[in-house]
């Protein structure tokens, strides 16, 4: 297992023949756009997809990654906010890198909720010399995104100039102002991760994560 704070990668177990077919398999997450919410996920997914009960679908790669502007690393790829068509391209771009430096292998993409959509239109601008054979779609947000309960709450905050810069900063340095205690793992100190735990009712890995991108340079601007 091949994993930082933005970039978790499965690779199929080597002990499966060499005659069964390699599938990889490229996970797309949703908003807030971080891939350390889908660790456990796709490891359980990653474990039950090799096991000797699926002979035909042995040797399964999951390759995924965060979406751009929600990197926890000290070093973002990209400056945040990035529209939904700029990270539309960007996931588009890395789903072709990616091909490429596998010898385009039979790739299957997976999206959960925005990432759906962001699946969707990957497929329909077209991967060259990708062989993408299915796409599959978890609780997809496809259209209307914005008469959604959650559109509706969260649209006077957009229309407002200035105000998701500012609740951005907002909620950095609130998380800068918890942090206390050192370290708390995936970039979060170990006060704002017990906090988002108990109040958000999260385990204590995603408690860990929502921390990291509390405290991140651009991530609560780019979610909103």
């Amino acid at each position: 297992m091949s994993r930082s704070q933005d970039v978790t990668h499965l690779p199929a177990p080597q002990t499966q023949t060499q005659h069964s077919k390699p599938y990889h398999i490229y996970f797309i997450p949703g908003n807030p756009g971080l891939i350390s919410y889908y660790t456990t996920f796709l490891a359980i997914l990653h474990r039950s997809l090799n096991s000797p009960n699926f002979p035909s679908l042995a040797r399964i790669t999951i390759h995924g990654e965060s979406l751009a502007g929600f990197e926890l690393d000290p070093q973002p790829r990209t400056r945040a906010p990035l529209s939904l068509q700029s990270q539309i391209s960007h996931v588009h771009s890395r789903i072709t890198a990616y091909s490429a430096q596998h010898a385009h292998p039979r790739l299957i993409l997976i999206g959960h909720s925005v990432g759906a959509y962001i699946a969707l239109e990957v497929l329909r601008r077209r991967l060259q010399d990708a062989n993408v054979v299915a796409a599959i779609l978890l609780f997809p947000t496809v259209t209307h995104i914005a008469a959604s309960p959650n559109g509706l709450r969260s649209a006077w905050l957009l229309r407002t100039p200035g105000l998701s810069t500012a609740v951005g900063w907002f909620a950095r340095g609130m998380a800068w102002a918890l942090r206390g205690g050192g370290g708390g793992g995936e970039g979060g100190g170990v006060v704002l991760t017990a906090l988002c735990g108990w109040v958000l009712g999260m385990t204590e890995a995603a408690a860990m994560t929502t921390a990291g991108f509390l405290e991140s340079k651009g991530g609560v601007r780019q979610a909103l």
